[in-house]
């Protein structure tokens, strides 16, 4: 057979509403689902365009179930048949030789590629996705993880069955406006075959907003970006599903397929349709796409009211709550017959998905009096999976220019107001975030008006860990210090609150910022700086014998071979060299002192082995070790051995000396015991007698 045949999926986020009992199982029901439609339908591979996690960082249950699902329905006792006959270099396995079913120690009946979406990207100091995990652990080939977001190449997946030459190309999620820009300056390099590149059908995995919306023109990739020798494009990150190939805009010669999220996620008007996952077929240059409807997902049911529309509708808080619950109500009717169609074998797997999701937006203007949404979502517990989010007010936003002048881009005037009165940074997503509080830091540095009382040294650093090791309350805890900091200057200096003026305030502003600039400093020279404990251990090498065995290096993963390097084939290298032993006499010892007359009576052989065993330690501490042993004064233990060669340095004293010494402890007189009562009952019974 000629025919590579895989199943494709996006957007599946598995872990969303985790902690919601009644919806933490619809995104792991349906992953199940689309795992056995690739098995019943043999295909040769399943291809997940990002978003496979529903955050960058899942919990264990949720991380342990996709694991355990891989498992079941990926690995088993089955030939693969076609090849990767491509490079490694585009594949993050962990540093592991090439894809997982070329590992002879892992058996992959059905190979996953994937690449990261803008929920699961990688984060921290490694820049490391749920992805690396389960690709680390075999389950996955994780592609598309550009090294330099500034200057991208995409290496493709080349693979061969039979006369159908394939090239998979893939590109994990890159903030849009760094994508934008590296496109236009042209910095996205696509490799291809060195021979015979027209026989390939190529096809391009992404994960970013198609074309740019709203009034920023750079806040996605447009379609005639990708002009060139592309054929197929599967579009992620747009939940919308599109199952039919349409030509890309600008006669730029490739298809678009946009197989949209698996799982309803926010209910809005694009996210209506049935879910689908898609078979593609390509044989040599040609290909076909079959849509395979998923019947696992949860039933959704969204309606928009305009209140206004309605002439009999009176201005009042009861009559606006009766109709909007007899709206709800409908919409509960219309969802039984999709609930109806969802087979058993799902419903025994999520009891909860006779639930169905009810989103109703509406439009209050200009004067209806708005509906308390979580008082009105409690008459619909148990009815409903999202009771506290059912109503959705749609408001208007009003302009706050007071030029009446259409922007220049063409936009309308109502959309500049909803751009300047935009979303709080709390419904933003890491991405905006990171540009809003960069772009509010840059304005306040240059403007010649300095924080006043935050140091921007520790500032950034915050920053730099909110953005780039994800700690959400990086920022937070910085701010909380400096008013404790604040605090206390206070309360150490004022004694009545006619003392506290704004002139004050401003003093103990700039000395607390002073202070910390200057702790600051002193802890970054320190970091310069190796201690003292590190300059001895580089003066004086450890013996080898002491030191655990360097564990084998592997070849990084962004690294790409140098003219006259191996080339990266994921193969181990050599175990780093471990110090050798050297067997050099102590510099600073000296010949023993006279009064160390018991050295004298260690015998060669003995003193060789000393030697050996305290070639390190004597070195690093060896003036320590002697004093100890010189004003050691207590017998040493049976058996035992002291620090020289192993016989006692002080000889037993002579019986008469120790005698001596123990007679002031001897009589019972100058050391008065406690009596109990029993005892002096008993003498008091003596006596009498």
């Amino acid at each position: 057979m000629d025919t590579v045949k895989f199943l494709v999926a996006t957007d599946n986020h598995l872990g969303s509403y985790e902690k919601t009992a009644s919806r933490r199982d619809d995104s792991f029901v349906t992953f199940e689902e689309i795992l056995q439609k690739a098995v019943e339908n043999k295909v040769d591979f399943i291809l997940l365009c990002g978003d496979l996690f529903d955050e960058n960082k899942p919990g264990h249950a949720t991380l342990q179930r996709t694991m355990a699902l891989l498992r079941k329905y990926c690995m088993g006792n089955k030939n693969i048949e076609f090849q990767v006959v491509s490079e490694p270099g585009g594949v993050s396995n962990g540093g592991f030789a090439s894809v997982n079913f070329h590992d002879p120690n892992i058996n992959v009946s059905v190979p996953v590629f994937a690449i990261h979406g803008n929920h699961d990207d990688p984060v921290g100091e490694h820049s490391l996705s749920a992805l690396d995990i389960l690709s680390t652990a075999g389950l996955i080939n994780y592609f598309g993880k550009a090294a330099n977001n500034d200057d991208i190449q995409i290496s493709p997946i080349l693979i061969k069955k039979g006369a159908t030459n394939l090239a998979l190309y893939g590109l994990g999620h890159v903030r849009d406006e760094r994508l934008h820009r590296c496109f236009l300056h042209k910095k996205v390099q696509f490799l291809r075959p060195t021979e015979n590149a027209e026989n390939w059908f190529n096809i391009f995995a992404i994960h970013q907003n198609r074309n740019t919306k709203g009034v920023n023109k750079k806040n996605g990739v447009n379609e005639e970006m990708l002009k060139g020798f592309l054929d197929l494009v599967i579009w992620g990150h747009e939940h919308e599903q599109i199952m039919t190939a349409t030509p890309a805009k600008g006669n730029s010669g490739y298809d678009i397929l946009q197989p949209g999220s698996s799982i309803q996620s926010t209910p809005n008007s694009e996210d209506l349709n049935p879910k689908k996952v898609a078979i593609i077929e390509v044989n040599k240059i040609s290909y076909r796409i079959t849509p395979l409807m998923l019947k696992s997902t949860r039933p959704c049911e969204f309606q928009t009211v305009v209140l206004k529309d309605e002439p009999s509708l009176d201005k009042t808080q009861e009559d606006v709550a009766e109709y909007l619950t007899e709206c709800v109500n409908d919409m509960l009717q219309k969802a039984q017959a999709k609930i109806a169609a969802i087979p058993d074998q799902f419903i025994r797997l999520n009891k909860n998905l006779k639930v169905p999701i009810v989103r109703l937006r509406v439009d209050y203007s200009p004067d209806y009096p708005m509906v308390n949404p979580v008082l009105f979502g409690g008459k619909f517990i148990n009815k409903v999976a999202n009771p506290h989010h059912v109503l959705v007010a749609q408001t208007r936003h009003k302009t706050t220019s007071t030029s009446t002048t259409a922007p220049s881009d063409g936009t309308s005037l109502g959309q500049t107001a909803q751009l300047e009165t935009g979303p709080s940074l709390l419904n933003q997503n890491a991405a905006s975030m990171a540009d809003t509080i960069t772009n509010n830091l840059h304005k306040i540095i240059h403007s010649g008006k300095p924080l006043s009382m935050l140091s921007e040294h520790h500032l950034t650093e915050a920053v730099f860990s909110f953005i780039n090791k994800s700690e959400a309350n990086a920022v937070d805890s910085m701010v909380k210090e400096y008013m404790l900091r604040s605090q206390k200057g206070i309360w150490k200096d004022v004694k009545a609150k006619s003392d506290v003026t704004m002139e004050y305030l401003r003093k103990l502003a700039n000395l607390i910022k002073e202070n910390a600039d200057c702790e600051w400093k002193a802890s970054a020279e320190q970091k310069k700086k190796p201690s003292t404990a590190e300059q001895t251990v580089k003066q004086e090498p450890h013996d080898a014998a002491d030191m655990p065995e360097a564990p084998p290096q592997m070849l990084p993963v962004n690294e790409t071979p140098e003219d006259g390097e191996i080339e990266l084939s994921g193969e181990f290298i050599a175990p780093l060299p471990t110090p050798k032993k050297q067997k050099q006499k102590p510099a600073p010892k000296k010949k023993p002192a006279p009064k160390k007359k018991p050295a004298a009576k260690v015998s060669k052989k003995r003193k060789v082995e000393s030697d050996e065993e305290e070639d390190s330690d004597s070195q690093l501490l060896p003036l320590p070790m002697v004093k100890k042993t010189k004003k050691k004064s207590s017998l040493p233990e049976p058996g035992s051995e002291d620090d020289n060669d192993g016989e006692p340095q002080v000889k037993p004293a002579p019986p008469a000396k120790k005698k001596k010494s123990e007679k002031p402890s001897i009589p019972t007189k100058k050391s008065p015991q406690k009596t109990s009562l029993a005892s002096v009952m008993a003498n008091w019974g003596k006596k009498k007698k």
